[in-house]
């Protein structure tokens, strides 16, 4: 096959992603130094969300694959 659609691997995500927890009741300090911790090494939040069955919230991050 000739062009992109031919080429190994094109359906690779083009983002990586990880997850973190926090368990509740947390110092808001650890909370933001942890949040902190993540962005300062090139994570986006992409979202979050609070498990009440766990009393933690958990934040997804993503970054951008590197070739």
């Amino acid at each position: 096959m000739e062009g992109s659609l031919g080429k190994r691997g094109d359906n690779k995500p083009k983002e990586k992603s990880k997850l973190i927890t926090i368990s509740l009741p947390a110092n808001n300090n650890v909370f933001k130094t942890d949040i902190d911790a993540e962005l300062d090494n090139g994570w986006h939040i992409a979202s979050s969300f609070y498990d009440s069955s766990r009393d933690n919230v958990r934040i997804i991050f993503t970054k951008p694959k590197r070739n």
